[in-house]
């Protein structure tokens, strides 16, 4: 208590009444066999355990060595930075409030638009002033033009129409979407990333704590093992082997405690903060909802048999042709490569026509001449052009064949693409139905291991089990409980790929859009 509440360390002996209890059942279990009580033994051994306030030690500038910290209990190792505790959406609000690919993809974006403004500008009329100033020789000079003349003219231009500008029109406005759609893709990735990121971080920080608690049973143990040799239950073999087993765990805690600390810089680094800054998060379990999708329970009971998990699919699929970013890209491209190879069809039977207005102004005449013309300053034209491009050298014909073979192209990359969406959406989907039949099976491993591991050591104690029997059973509970708890990190981040597989991302969907969503899957499964 008083390490907790500032003291450096302490060392206290712990209490634990699990084990007085299943010491007294053993006893009593013995006695029901007819063993004499007077032979069963009375002694228990606790552990004494050392404990240091982390940060005390900061405070002090105290830095004990890696080897001692993974011996000890640390009390307040990892207190929140700046009182702040991230969950998922946070990470992922500030992954992409931060990341650079994205700005990149939103300036190209803007970029795309202003080509579009480019594309439509032919289409509305252009206005056009000038101003001259006009001098002849002398000699020149007379009836017909003064010496010095000054004049401005006013010209109005009105594109009426053109298959050009109005193909290049339709295109740019697929290119922007095809744009658009590629900055959603990089959306999309920041996002999953991001969840991917933040996942890793609590599965090394759990697999960072069984390390830790493992290392404490090897140290208990061996404090066990070192009494039996005292008292002539063991030889020394037992103690040896438990100290190999104690500094085998200890570097595999040090190696763990490594990991956390990497995976913690690949996240800031992802959310562009400082590499070295600490970063607290908050664990997630099956009973948060938060990467569940409004109706997520009639969703995840509708695929209890095969038909309904097929059904599931071919609905998912379906949503992922029309959401995937990948496939509305290639799309995009498609269309505005068919509206150019229109275009092209069309040029030489389709002219092009504008209209064009011009007022010529003259403001005034000087020197010789100036007072023999006419006062009439004011002089206007109005002309209809019609343009037909008849030919040029062999370039429409080649232009067609390049359009032609750009759309066949285009094609053929859409339905490359829908095949590799929806493959890599089915995967991930069987993906998911065996890590949430995981969920389960991996926890009840995991009770009935460390069962398992709790009877061999009170066996060990009493002297009834080898010290083989301990280091499997506790190896085995070690690894059933790493995978009970990786399983439901696993999970997670098996949901978040089947919702980039799909196109759309529960986190970041409004309520809105899920039961839109929901609406669509309860009527596609009722037609099917």
């Amino acid at each position: 208590i008083d390490v907790k509440r500032g003291v450096l360390a302490g060392s206290a002996l712990e209490t634990n009444w699990q084990k007085i209890g299943r010491r007294i059942a053993l006893n009593i279990e013995q006695i029901l066999a007819g063993v004499d009580p007077a032979e069963l033994p009375a002694q228990f051994s606790f552990e004494r355990r050392l404990s240091l306030n982390m940060q005390t030690a900061k405070q002090i500038v105290f830095s004990p060595s890696w080897t001692t910290l993974a011996n000890i209990d640390q009390i307040a190792a990892n207190p929140p930075a700046n009182g702040q505790l991230f969950d998922i959406k946070q990470v992922v609000n500030e992954a992409l409030n931060a990341n650079l690919s994205l700005a990149i993809e939103q300036l190209t974006v803007d970029s795309a638009k202003e080509n579009l403004a480019q594309a439509r500008a032919p289409l509305f009329p252009s206005l056009t002033a000038g101003a001259t100033v006009t001098r002849i020789d002398e000699n020149s000079a007379g009836a017909f033009q003064a010496e010095d003349t000054y004049s401005g003219s006013i010209i109005v231009e009105q594109l009426l129409y053109s298959e050009g500008v109005l193909a290049g029109l339709t295109a740019q406005k697929h290119l922007l979407k095809s744009v658009e759609e590629k900055y959603r893709e990089v959306r999309y990735d920041i996002i999953l990333n991001a969840g991917l990121n933040y996942l890793n971080i609590l599965q090394t920080q759990s697999a960072e704590q069984i390390k830790q608690n493992n290392l404490k049973l090897v140290q208990k143990n061996y404090a066990v093992a070192e009494y039996r040799q005292q008292v002539g239950y063991a030889g020394i073999a037992d103690v040896l082997r438990l100290k190999s087993e104690m500094a085998t765990a200890t570097g595999n805690l040090l190696a763990a405690q490594s990991s956390l600390q990497q995976a913690k810089i690949r996240l800031n680094d992802f959310l562009q903060r400082p590499i070295g800054q600490e970063l607290m998060v908050q664990d997630i379990d099956l009973s948060d909802k938060i990467l569940q999708r409004y109706g997520g329970d009639e969703i995840h009971a509708a695929v209890n048999t095969p038909k309904a998990l097929e059904k599931l699919t071919q609905f998912l699929v379906a949503e992922a042709m029309v959401q995937m970013p990948e496939v509305q890209k290639v799309k995009q491209n498609l269309a505005a490569q068919e509206r150019i190879l229109l275009s092209q069809n069309r040029k030489r039977w389709l002219p092009t026509l504008s209209v064009r207005a011009k007022v010529d102004q003259i403001f005034g005449r000087d020197g010789t001449g100036s007072d023999l013309l006419s006062d009439d300053q004011t002089s206007w034209n109005l002309n209809l052009n019609a343009n037909w491009e008849l030919l040029s050298g062999g370039s429409i014909s080649s232009e067609i064949r390049q359009a032609r073979a750009e759309r066949d192209k285009l094609r053929q990359q859409l339905h490359n693409t829908s095949r590799s969406v929806e493959l890599a959406l089915r995967n991930t989907l069987l993906d998911l139905r065996v890590r949430s039949a995981n969920l389960e099976l991996t926890k009840s491993a995991a009770t009935a291991a460390k069962d398992n591991y709790q009877l061999v050591q009170d066996s060990y104690a009493q002297g009834s089990a080898t010290i083989t029997a301990l280091l499997d059973a506790q190896n085995s509970s070690l690894a059933a409980e790493q995978s009970a708890a990786n399983s439901v990190y696993d999970y997670y981040a098996n949901l978040l790929q089947v919702e980039r597989a799909m196109g759309s991302f529960s986190i970041t969907s409004t309520q809105t859009e899920q039961i839109a969503f929901l609406e669509r899957f309860k009527a596609f499964m009722a037609n099917r």
